[in-house]
């Protein structure tokens, strides 16, 4: 539902989400900053919260470096507006932002792939796979994404091209299910390297 909406990262999910601000904070725009109902902190010190908590498969991102390009091959993402400190943490006086990744499926294998290509030499390449190693108990997935495409703004004094994008991400994941003890470990990586 998420790609059918256009919702490819961060920046795209405040134009599906009501009273959602995100913000670039700092040289990389993808390094965001996610503000409800116009509750926001500015702090990225080792120790202040944020008034609007992030959260990848239920583990706080206390800062969110690289969480802009991370929406490839996910469950849901939820928007929680208002105080969320009963149930997420002291200082969530804005909100909470939940992003779930797709868990293994223990029952049957899938893969899927996609390929793009657009204008400014734009290449994206998303694929998952997912295999049950023991039917009905252990699963693992698989999924990546690569984009690569070239800036449309040029620095006519050292003709260096800005807005580009050139980043590969993979998450790799397993789920154990033994007796209705659900155990879901995850593995993400991000590599991005953009003026």
């Amino acid at each position: 539902v998420l790609a059918q909406r256009g919702v490819r990262d961060a920046l795209d999910l405040q134009y599906q989400t009501p009273s959602l601000s995100v913000t670039g904070t700092g040289p990389n725009k993808y390094n965001v900053a996610y503000a409800i109902r116009g509750q926001r902190s500015g702090e990225f010190q080792l120790l202040t919260d944020p008034a609007v908590g992030t959260y990848f498969a239920e583990v706080v991102v206390p800062r969110t470096y690289g969480f802009g390009t991370a929406f490839y091959d996910l469950q849901n993402i939820q928007v929680l507006k208002g105080v969320q400190g009963t149930l997420f943490g002291r200082n969530m006086t804005g909100g909470a932002v939940l992003v779930e990744p797709n868990h293994p499926d223990v029952h049957e294998f899938h893969a899927s792939g996609s390929a793009q290509y657009g204008n400014f030499d734009m290449v994206e390449l998303n694929g998952m796979v997912n295999v049950p190693l023991v039917p009905d108990v252990l699963a693992v997935r698989a999924a990546g994404t690569y984009r690569d495409r070239k800036g449309y703004t040029t620095d006519v004094s050292t003709g260096r091209d800005y807005d580009d994008q050139h980043y590969y991400a993979y998450r790799v994941s397993a789920e154990l299910q033994i007796d209705g003890l659900t155990s879901f470990l995850v593995f993400d990586y991000l590599n991005q390297d953009e003026h």
